[in-house]
């Protein structure tokens, strides 16, 4: 009984120890989407209320911002799809109908396919939230530069306008030309 113990627990700690390795993917496009959220959420606060003008960077600040929420969706997609695939293993550890397999194969790469597992799953459960989050994740994407604006304001400067004027007028006619 003893030497069931103990490989038993040899076998657990091992598949406690590759574990982290199988989700490594997974873990680092969910530290990369924090990261991305974290970079714009400083970025529109560092920003805030000041000139264009001022922008230090080549780029504006939509294309800053449009490069962080496209690495933000990129990882976020990578990190739900897969969840939402591994569930599928989970969802049939009962006896299901063979075709909850392609919903959930389907809910994994995107819009169309989520739709139906939240119809499967009646809203309830994981994978209806991982489907929700993708949804959510890939429709956001197209508003991430409206959060942008630039209001017009009055400033005044230490440097006086000047306006030019003619003093001299002269006949014009066309075709000849004046010198």
């Amino acid at each position: 009984m003893q030497s069931f113990t103990v490989r038993t627990t040899r076998t657990l700690k091992r598949h406690l120890k590759l574990q982290p390795q199988a989700w490594l993917w997974e873990l680092a496009s969910t530290l990369v989407a924090l990261l991305s959220t974290l970079a714009i959420f400083l970025t529109l606060l560092l920003h805030n209320g000041q000139l264009l003008r001022d922008w230090p960077c080549y780029f504006t600040l939509n294309s800053l911002l449009s490069v962080f929420s496209t690495v933000l969706r990129i990882a976020l997609v990578v990190a739900v799809s897969s969840a939402i695939f591994q569930l599928g293993y989970v969802w049939f550890t009962k006896q299901r109908p063979l075709d909850d397999l392609e919903v959930f194969n389907t809910a994994s790469r995107g819009i169309a396919g989520s739709l139906p597992l939240i119809w499967l799953q009646r809203g309830q459960g994981w994978a209806s939230l991982g489907a929700f989050l993708s949804i959510l994740v890939l429709l956001s994407d197209t508003f991430v530069q409206q959060v942008v604006t630039f209001p017009t304001k009055e400033i005044t400067t230490d440097v006086s306008a000047k306006i030019g004027r003619n003093s001299v007028y002269d006949e014009w006619e066309i075709g000849r030309a004046h010198v």
